[in-house]
């Protein structure tokens, strides 16, 4: 059965953030000439759909319902009394996802029970226990929780509802860490209260949710399905055919599209003949909001079985695609990179560790603190929006020798080996003539963890000049520069510095301790040690923030005095001019602004937004900035890639010449990072707008989502998980898809870490 196009009339307003961009939609049942592009396939991304089926019972405690616990709640599902199953709310608020096949005001019941009484820490008292339900954002009301299992209604109005997924949360007025509840007393998650139901007076009769067939989609009446993407301007949306299928006669299908600020029914499509191609206007869209399409089977004449099933729904590109227009200089540019990668010039990677970018000159910071190194950006391509792939040393650095993402090099807790089977950037370039070298200052990366897979030489500079914690940069150029002088100088190198200052415990000398610090005492080694365990209600957090960033400044500011006397080296004796070198970091540093200190416990940005300054050989394109999002990933394949010299297949980043070529900015472009250290277990992605941080759900958050507007937002102060359900959706899809796309790839060891290296590691709090 065929059905035609019925348009309705759409308001002419737009959307509030509006772009120069329109889409248009279409369906068609055939076409005429070559089928324009695919760019979005309905039946290959049904599993990263969200099935649309009202269910009148959601009994929170069984298998059945985790899909619709998104965040807030227990990892395991429990029984009460061997009958009533319940998960715990824990954390500050439980998030459920409702689903809605039509708007209309609703009453919900809620049935749980809080932490009783005489579980509760003694010192936290026990009042009565107060949850405020918030619904897409609104709060719909508090209800107070008695003792025991009870059943609590409220009256949801049509006004905050949608059809699709509504967020449903449930905050807590107080959620107490339990004191004789549970048998192992280490367990710190704050339960809150244990919830066994939640029932829709008024349900949709329930039917079996959408399912993918040969070469489409079948989608049972009084269902749907939502998908959320990032469609090109002018794509339109197509099928060979729709039909109805079961005993119905008569049906329709309702697209709907909606982006966070706006959601209407685009179009439906009714029985009675084809009326062939129509365009259908949609909201004027912004190219970095992603938007999600509901596709709704509707039965016609009352009730009956079946659906509608559609054939091949694709996305496809604009009638007319307009190529990309690339600056004249582009093809120019990019042959004259390739030119400078010719005759296998010097290779010299310069990692800072603990370096967050927002801390240099050349990145907006209003302190001196880098004058050497915002020189050498003079003469290189700076990236604005460099991603550390983790929030900790080792996971990172593998990420940059292996072009690995730490899922598939699987070097990410605080015993992990690196395995002897990896091909690593110095694997690779010794193969290619290389003198592979590295001095390394941190013993996270020591031979002991694999990380000198490749490498000729790789020397962990233990001796100390002084009573530091560390060997620090003056130490390393000495050995560096002692080095390049013996080399053979008919081989091409590879040297690998890594610079432990300004990691803590910050020990600034004289004189840049003084041109930060205004007084001259400052904490005790000892006390710097115990810091970041030390609560922060025993402290005046601001003071003790703005003076560790100080003796931070310091050390940067001394690091940056050394490294330019590397510089100055290598100019010297002819060897700045054509060597490649790049300068990054391995992650940020915390001083309290989300709530910790240090690194290896979070991926805000403080912690994974770092510098990477690319010199090429000859200062070509000297000068640069590329505000296409890189990542660790990247520079093991854009350096290959200016040397000439195949990538290996496995290497998941990719080059970044293209875009040093073009000098533009591809939207949807992303860089993800991992952390799973200890008991973290964080994962983030993120666009040049938007960043989605999730938690798992095993930790006390519960699997909590953080969503942050990096443009409006770029410190992530305001968490819009709540507000922004398209987005969050959207990169939540991403997380998805990463780790299915980025298996496993080398197996870890236990690595045996001897006396003297497990107390250097202690000694920069990396063993406990």
């Amino acid at each position: 059965m065929r059905f035609p196009l019925v348009a309705p009339v759409l308001p002419c307003q737009v959307l509030s953030r509006l772009s120069t961009a329109a889409c248009a939609l279409t369906v068609t049942a055939c076409s005429l000439g070559a089928p324009d592009p695919i760019v979005y396939d309905f039946v290959e991304r049904r599993p990263f759909s969200q099935p649309l089926v009202e269910r009148e019972v959601i009994d929170i405690g069984t298998p059945d319902a985790r899909p619709l616990l998104v965040e807030g709640w227990h990892d395991h599902d429990e029984r009460w009394a061997r009958r009533t199953p319940f998960v715990w709310g824990v954390g500050d608020q439980s998030v459920i996802e409702l689903p809605l096949v039509a708007r209309r005001p609703l009453t919900l019941v809620l049935r749980g029970r809080p932490m009783p009484a005489s579980q509760l820490d003694p010192d936290a008292g026990a009042p009565a226990q107060v949850v405020t339900i918030v619904v897409n954002g609104w709060i719909a009301g508090n209800v107070s929780l008695e003792e025991g299992f009870q059943s609590y209604r409220l009256d949801v109005p049509e006004t905050m509802l949608r059809v699709g997924h509504n967020r449903v949360e449930l905050r807590y007025l107080f959620n107490p860490r339990t004191a004789g509840y549970l048998a192992n007393p280490r367990d710190s998650v704050r339960r809150a209260v244990a919830w066994a139901r939640v029932r829709l007076e008024d349900p949709r009769p329930p039917a079996p949710a959408a399912e993918p067939i040969a070469d489409g989609l079948r989608i049972p009446f009084g269902t749907g399905v939502e998908y959320v993407m990032t469609p090109p301007p002018g794509s339109v949306l197509s099928a060979d055919a729709l039909s109805v299928w079961g005993d119905a006669t008569a049906g329709h299908l309702e697209v709907r599209v909606a982006t966070d600020d706006a959601e209407r029914e685009v179009f439906e499509l009714r029985s009675g003949g084809w009326r062939g191609p129509t365009p259908i206007p949609l909201p004027d869209l912004d190219p970095l909001d992603p938007v999600r399409i509901t596709l709704l089977a509707r039965a016609e004449g009352g009730e009956s079985d079946g659906g509608i099933e559609l054939t091949r729904p694709v996305l496809r590109a604009a009638p007319e695609p307009t190529a990309p227009v690339l600056p004249p200089e582009a093809d120019a540019r990019l042959s004259a990179l390739r030119e400078a990668g010719r005759g296998r010039p010097p290779v010299l990677i310069y990692l800072i560790d603990t370096l967050r970018a927002d801390h240099l000159g050349s990145y907006g910071y209003h302190l001196d603190t880098s004058p050497n190194l915002d020189a050498f950006a003079d003469d290189a391509v700076r990236f604005s929006r460099s991603t550390a792939q983790s929030g900790w040393t080792r996971t990172s650095v593998a990420s940059i020798f292996t072009g690995l993402h730490p899922r598939s090099h699987d070097v990410n807790d605080r015993e992990d080996m690196m395995s002897s089977s990896a091909v690593t950037l110095a694997t690779v370039l010794r193969a290619n003539g290389y003198d592979t070298t590295g001095f390394i200052t941190n013993g996270n990366v020591a031979a002991t963890f694999g990380l000198d897979h490749g490498f000729d030489t790789y020397v962990y500079l233990r001796e100390r000049k002084t009573d530091e914690i560390h060997v620090q940069s003056d130490e390393l150029n000495e050995r560096a520069l002692g080095w390049l002088e013996a080399r053979d100088v008919d081989r091409p190198f590879f040297l690998y510095l890594h610079s432990v200052d300004p990691h803590d415990p910050y020990t600034p000398r004289s004189p840049f301790r003084e041109r930060f610090i205004e007084t001259q005492q400052f904490p005790e080694l000892a006390t710097l040690r115990n810091l970041f365990r030390t609560p922060a209600a025993d402290r005046d957090v601001p003071a003790l923030s703005q003076e560790l960033t100080a003796l931070y400044d310091a050390e940067i500011a001394f690091n940056d005095h050394h490294f330019g006397e590397l510089i100055r080296w290598l100019k010297a004796n002819a060897l700045y001019e054509q060597t490649l070198l790049l300068v990054m970091s391995d992650h940020g540093e915390a001083f309290y602004e989300h709530g910790r200190w240090g690194h290896g416990n979070s991926l805000y940005q403080e912690l994974i937004s770092v510098p990477l300054l690319v010199k090429l050989p000859g200062q070509v394109g000297a000068g640069l900035v590329i505000d296409e999002p890189a990542q660790h990933v990247d520079a093991m394949p854009t350096i290959l890639d200016l040397l000439d010299i195949p990538i290996p297949d496995a290497v998941q980043g990719r080059s970044l010449l293209p875009a040093v070529a073009s000098g533009q900015v591809d939207p949807t472009t992303q860089t993800t990072a991992y952390l799973q250290l200890d008991t973290r277990h964080l994962e983030s992605v993120q666009t040049i707008r938007r960043k989605l941080i999730r938690h798992p759900m095993s930790d006390r958050t519960g699997g909590r989502v953080e969503l942050y507007d990096l443009v409006d937002d770029p410190f992530e102060l305001q968490d819009l998980a709540g507000t922004r359900a398209v987005a969050r959706r959207h990169l939540m899809v991403e997380l998805m898809e990463a780790a299915l796309a980025r298996p496993t790839l080398l197996e870890t060891s236990e690595a045996v870490i001897d006396a003297e290296l497990e107390d250097r590691l202690r000694a920069l709090g990396y063993v406990r």
